[in-house]
């Protein structure tokens, strides 16, 4: 499988424009499944050195043609039209296991149904989902603020008690993890901090 260049060129007689590819994605940022059918991701590798690329949670198998490196510091994934929850989660390049940065994958979902459990589209370790609720479900007590939470508690309600989110339409992104608890994952920069 030949993987793309996180650079585009473009020449003409008059003049050669480079630009950077509109699928990559930068560090510590959030993309959607749909958003793209490859999606690539360039390591800030200033030591020249080979990194090495896991998913975190559950790492992704490195022999499927779905998942291709370009130098070792670009990571391809092509999700083609799949919109399968394995190509979520949080992407991480390292050398000698010390994260150099990390971005994430993620299948959106809109929750209406305040009894919507975090393992509604899926249980698999190392999934990121992006819920956006509609209802913020204040008639439930699914969860005390000190709890953490696992696949079988409730969506929105459980983000609301732990105040990820504050009005109807906002959105709470997680990951589960090995153990079936959820850990809500930090836009708001780098790295990628789970909660």
């Amino acid at each position: 499988m030949t993987t793309p260049s996180p650079l585009v060129t473009t020449s003409s007689p008059q003049q050669t424009q480079t630009t950077l590819d509109p699928n990559l994605i930068g560090q510590g940022q959030f993309q959607g499944v749909r958003d793209h059918l490859i999606h690539v991701y360039q390591c800030p590798n200033s030591f020249g050195f080979p990194v090495k690329w896991t998913r975190k949670e559950a790492d992704f198998d490195h022999s499927l043609a779905y998942y291709s490196t370009s130098n070792a510091n670009t990571l391809t994934v092509n999700t083609g039209n799949s919109i399968s929850p394995m190509f979520t989660g949080v992407y991480e390049c390292n050398l000698d296991g010390y994260p150099l940065g990390q971005f994430a994958i993620y299948t959106p979902i809109t929750v209406s149904n305040c009894y919507e459990q975090f393992s509604t589209l899926t249980n698999a370790p190392g999934t990121v989902i992006r819920a956006t609720c509609t209802d913020m479900c204040a008639h439930i007590q699914s969860t005390q603020s000190t709890h953490f939470l696992t696949v079988s508690d409730l969506i929105c309600s459980s983000a609301r008690i732990k105040g990820v989110v504050s009005q109807p339409g906002d959105h709470v992104t997680y990951m589960i993890t090995t153990t079936g608890e959820i850990k809500f994952l930090d836009e708001s920069g780098a790295p990628i901090v789970l909660h």
